[in-house]
C-alpha cells in the first residue's frame, strides 16, 4: 500500500470521527454547535469540502482544491440564506463563482496547474465579488454595465 493511501484512509477515518462527534454534539443539544449546522444536512457539504482539501493536499491534484472550495461556497450560501433575514439565495449565489476561483487559484500555486490558471482565477474571482457587492447592495444598474 502507498503512503499516500496509508495517509488517505486515516485522513478519511479522522475526518468522519469529527464529523461523528459534531453530529453527536448535535443531537445532545450542545449550545452552539446547532448554529453551525442548522440545516442538518450542511454538515455533509463541510465533510465533502475536507475531504477534497485533503485530497488535494496528499495527491497534489488541483482539481481537488476546485471541489473543495465549491462544497465550502455550498455551505456557506446555504447557511447564509437560513441565519439572515432578508437574504435570498438570488441574491448571494455569487459566492459559489467566487469560491471556485479561489480554489483554481489555490490550486495553480500549490500544484502549478497550466500557465493560465491563475489569471482564470483572478478573473472570475473578482467579476464574482463585483457581482455579488452589486446584487446586495441592489445596485446592478450602477455597477454591472
Amino acid at each position: 500500500m502507498n503512503i499516500k493511501d496509508k495517509v488517505f484512509s486515516f485522513v478519511f477515518g479522522s475526518l468522519v470521527v469529527v464529523f461523528g462527534i459534531f453530529l453527536l454534539l448535535d443531537q445532545l443539544d450542545i449550545p452552539f454547535i446547532d448554529e453551525f449546522f442548522n440545516p442538518w444536512y450542511t454538515i455533509i457539504f463541510l465533510f465533502l469540502a475536507c475531504m477534497f482539501l485533503s485530497l488535494g493536499i496528499i495527491k497534489k491534484a488541483p482539481i481537488h482544491y476546485v471541489l473543495s472550495m465549491f462544497f465550502a461556497s455550498l455551505y456557506l450560501v446555504i447557511s447564509l440564506t437560513a441565519k439572515v433575514e432578508g437574504l435570498t439565495f438570488w441574491k448571494i449565489m455569487f459566492i459559489i463563482p467566487m469560491f471556485v476561483g479561489i480554489g483554481v487559484i489555490i490550486g495553480d500555486l500549490v500544484c502549478k496547474w497550466t500557465s493560465k490558471a491563475l489569471r482564470i482565477g483572478l478573473i472570475i474571482t473578482m467579476f464574482s465579488a463585483i457581482i455579488l457587492v452589486s446584487s446586495i447592495l441592489d445596485v446592478w444598474t450602477l455597477i454591472v454595465p
